[in-house]
């Protein structure tokens, strides 16, 4: 039932989830994703398939550590004809995978899939909005299945030690910057925060500063890079002036400050709401861990969603 092709396409802020009918004999589905520290987001959901589907088997194949590379394996895996049953591919580069393995005859699309669910299942799981996120030129490759848009993570007890409401965290750059020279002043080995798009292994971080500006990554035609203008340079000089105003390193990795943060020591630092989780069970109940929305230089056309938690 399952030849080397793509069958379905799992976004980053999707999972293509289809019945399957029961097998004679065991069939066995290999899935790839990315992050493998991300691996208990899917374990439980394919224990429930498996269980549901006894004929049927999920193996995961080994998490590569990103978007980009995990492409990077897909891509080699088709040239040798080994492709996973299901991948799950950041939205940001599902086009450039798709139209790969388009022209390979190896990506099926889901449309045959979701017609054969009833209308009511659709309407109560994915508005249209949401599935357009895994369309290529109009057709579906991939189901959303998680949002992942870079959110605050906050030390809660130094906000408020700095002098700031925690409960009112700033919601404009320039209120972020304020802040976190405000917890720098606080001494010692204290630091106000990290937002460095150098400290993640792909380019997710500088994507974000572009789009949020309202900006693009490529140009309508896919021909070119969308910033190579003025608000290319402007988001240049934005990122060199919080590094400079917020007295930030630019070339930590984000493991180092995740340590920081960890031991109390770091105000704030942007990155993935995937990890809150983690994140709270590595904390406990050493301080108060809070998150807050990224913040939008453009609130008309800037890109990202608004994700927001208290504890």
């Amino acid at each position: 039932m399952f030849n080397r092709t793509i069958r379905w396409l799992g976004l980053a802020t999707g999972l293509a989830m289809v019945s399957i009918a029961p097998a004679q004999a065991e069939t066995t589905i290999e899935v790839l994703h990315a992050w493998p520290g991300d691996h208990g987001n899917y374990q439980p959901l394919a224990d429930a398939f498996m269980k549901a589907h006894p004929g049927v088997r999920v193996e995961f194949r080994v998490s590569p550590p990103d978007y980009n590379e995990a492409n990077l394996v897909v891509t080699r895996n088709a040239m040798t004809g080994n492709l996973p049953d299901v991948y799950f591919s950041g939205f940001s580069v599902l086009r450039p995978l798709v139209t790969t393995l388009k022209s390979r005859g190896q990506a099926v699309p889901l449309t045959p899939f979701i017609g054969a669910e009833s209308k009511e299942w659709l309407e109560q799981n994915y508005s249209p909005a949401i599935l357009s996120l895994g369309q290529v030129d109009g057709v579906q490759y991939g189901i959303p299945f998680n949002a992942s848009t870079p959110i605050v993570y906050y030390n809660a007890d130094l906000v408020k030690k700095a002098g700031a409401d925690p409960d009112h965290f700033p919601s404009d750059w320039e209120g972020v910057i304020a802040l976190a020279r405000k917890i720098n002043a606080l001494g010692g080995d204290v630091r106000g925060m990290n937002y460095s798009v150098g400290s993640v292994e792909s380019d997710w971080l500088w994507q974000a500063a572009i789009l949020e500006r309202g900006g693009a990554m490529l140009t309508k035609d896919e021909k070119a890079v969308g910033y190579d203008n003025i608000l290319g340079l402007e988001t240049l000089r934005f990122l060199r002036h919080i590094a400079e105003a917020a007295d930030m390193d630019v070339a930590t990795s984000q493991n180092s400050y995740k340590e920081l943060f960890f031991a109390g020591k770091l105000g704030f630092y942007i990155t993935s709401p995937s990890s809150v989780r983690s994140f709270m069970q590595t904390i406990g109940d050493r301080f108060a861990m809070r998150t807050a929305p990224y913040p939008l230089t453009d609130r008309v056309s800037g890109a990202f969603l608004r994700v927001e938690m208290r504890r």
